[in-house]
Order: C-alpha cells, then sequence, then structure tokens
C-alpha cells in the first residue's frame, strides 16, 4: 500500500485520475489529524488541570481543545514535503 502511489506511476493501468489521489491524500491526512486528536485530548485535559498549571497559567484550561487542535495542525504541516 505504501509503494502504490509509486508504482500507478510507473504502470499505465494502475494510473488513477490526479484528482481522486488529491481527494485521498487529504482524506488520509484528516484521518491521522482525528486520530492523533482523540488520543492526545484525554492526555492534554489530565496535564492542563493540574493544580500547577492553574497556578502558573490562570485559565489555560478551558482552552485545551484549541491548544490540542493548533497543536495537531502545526505537527501536520510541519510533515509536508517542500
Amino acid at each position: 500500500a505504501v509503494s502504490f502511489p509509486g508504482v500507478s506511476k510507473q504502470v499505465a493501468f494502475l494510473r488513477i485520475p490526479h484528482i481522486l489521489f488529491f481527494i485521498g491524500k487529504h482524506f488520509g491526512t484528516g484521518v491521522i489529524l482525528a486520530t492523533a486528536f482523540i488520543h492526545l485530548l484525554s492526555d492534554a485535559f489530565e496535564s492542563l488541570q493540574k493544580q500547577v498549571v492553574k497556578e502558573e497559567y490562570q485559565n489555560i484550561g478551558k482552552w485545551t481543545g484549541l491548544i490540542m487542535y493548533v497543536y495537531s495542525m502545526l505537527r501536520q504541516l510541519s510533515n509536508l514535503p517542500d
């Protein structure tokens, strides 16, 4: 499955229309983002609700979801090819 995009460019009968490849690639990225977000969210809420964090950053707890979402988006953007 990993080598399919490279093979499909070389073999004519496996060639995928560009728009389908584009949509599939971005759908896969969305799945990865959603999975990372769900798996990291509970740990983030737990960590950001600790008393030490509340004392240092008064109302950060209510921003936990946004912080995790922005982090996961930046993480994915940092992995984009040049």
